[in-house]
């Protein structure tokens, strides 16, 4: 059997000064805008309810809203999705993310209405709502009237809340995913890249264009030794110009709000030894040449030293 339940949901906002009663409208707004966001998710769960807003009360800053929801049996289930939001927004401690089948189970009890307390607490622990409360404090982080928040909610006609928690402003750090961005470096020696549009006067921009493994990539030129030969005109390109060097391959991912996302990859090169003309020549650079002429020294000191012995 339906039946429309109502709940006051209401978050105080302790604030520095005995008798103030306001704070920053953006970073109020914000932090409305990732709580009401975090909500889809258990709308998605349980399906559409609405959430209204009442009047400010003063008390600090005191935001109240009223939850309409129509719930199909005990509203137990329901009950345990708000109070898990509530404590993975305002209580410092942390959940673990349940694995994927738990979640599949979690999933099934929400639609049988025998989801407990912990079990919610588990299902709620997922990335969106993650990055909802990680963009919550850190909107909060920014103002210095806000010494901690309460929440709380009640079914309507009820005295106390079934649910409450309360966050003080230096454990809002806890709650504000990293972000970060790792780099890993790898290089290729030996390899070919064919000139598309090479940088041919020093101060005219550092960036090359060329065609390597089947793609068109950008890439910066680190051997000094081959652009002073490229400045002073000694290297000529033509359409199919291809060089022989290492290239340094830099792939980045970002980390922000606890979710990966793959930057463009970064191209460099240094070592050119080599390069093909459209005659299809091969030329050897200064630092090729540099090298070849230190192994011939090498070859002959290891023969004295044999004809020695």
């Amino acid at each position: 059997m339906a039946e429309e339940n109502i709940f006051d949901f209401q978050i105080h906002y302790y604030l520095n000064q005995e008798g103030l009663h306001q704070m920053d409208a953006k970073i109020l707004n914000e932090c409305e805008r990732q709580l009401l966001d975090a909500f889809d998710f258990i709308k998605a769960c349980t399906g559409d309810f609405k959430i209204e807003v009442t009047p400010k009360k003063e008390g600090g800053l005191i935001e109240s809203f009223v939850i309409v929801a129509i719930i199909i049996g005990k509203s137990d289930t329901f009950k345990n999705l708000i109070n898990a939001l509530i404590q993975k927004f305002f209580s410092s401690t942390q959940t673990k993310l349940a694995n994927s089948n738990a979640r599949i189970e979690l999933y099934e009890k929400v639609k049988n209405g025998t989801l407990t307390k912990e079990e919610a607490e588990e299902l709620i622990d997922e990335k969106k709502v993650r990055k909802c409360v990680s963009n919550y404090f850190k909107s909060l982080e920014k103002t210095d009237t806000v010494t901690s928040v309460e929440a709380s909610v009640k079914k309507d006609g009820e005295q106390k809340p079934f649910s409450s928690s309360k966050i003080i402003k230096a454990d809002f750090t806890k709650k504000i995913l990293s972000d970060t961005t790792t780099e890993d470096k790898t290089e290729t020696a030996g390899t070919t890249i064919r000139i598309l549009s090479p940088v041919l006067r020093q101060g005219h921009g550092k960036v090359w264009k060329g065609y390597y493994s089947g793609k068109t990539i950008e890439f910066k030129v680190l051997d000094k030794e081959f652009l002073e030969q490229v400045y002073n005109n000694e290297i000529k390109f033509g359409a199919n110009t291809v060089i022989t060097c290492t290239l340094i391959t830099i792939t980045k991912k970002k980390v922000e709000n606890g979710e990966y996302t793959n930057l463009k990859p970064e191209y460099a090169v240094k070592d050119v030894l080599q390069w093909e003309d459209d005659y299809t020549f091969k030329n050897s650079t200064k630092r090729y040449k540099k090298i070849k002429a230190n192994e011939q020294q090498l070859d002959l000191f290891n023969q004295d030293q044999i004809q020695n012995k």
